[in-house]
């Protein structure tokens, strides 16, 4: 089976490039939007690409729900538009 990824982007362009370039190497994917589609869905991955900035929230919120909820997967935080102090945050 493939490796399930999971995308929180709120740029369509993005989630969809990123989509389809991983979908092309075999593996599964799910984009969501937002912090509360992902509480919504929460789509279980093996490894999260999160958007630092987000319309309604942050991905280090959701970086902090997976930290818990499932420790082994792999996370990968992305960001357009992030700041030193958002580099910091999600390195601890």
């Amino acid at each position: 089976m493939a490796r399930h990824i999971v995308i929180v982007d709120d740029e369509p362009n993005i989630g969809l490039s990123l989509r389809l370039i991983l979908e092309r190497e075999g593996y599964r994917v799910s984009v969501v939007k937002s912090v509360s589609e992902f509480r919504t869905q929460h789509p279980r991955g093996d490894v999260y690409l999160l958007d630092v900035r987000l319309p309604d929230g942050s991905g280090i919120e959701i970086l902090k729900f997976v930290r818990a909820a499932e420790p082994a997967s792999l996370v990968v935080m992305i960001s357009g538009q992030a700041t030193i102090a958002d580099a910091v945050e999600a390195t601890r």
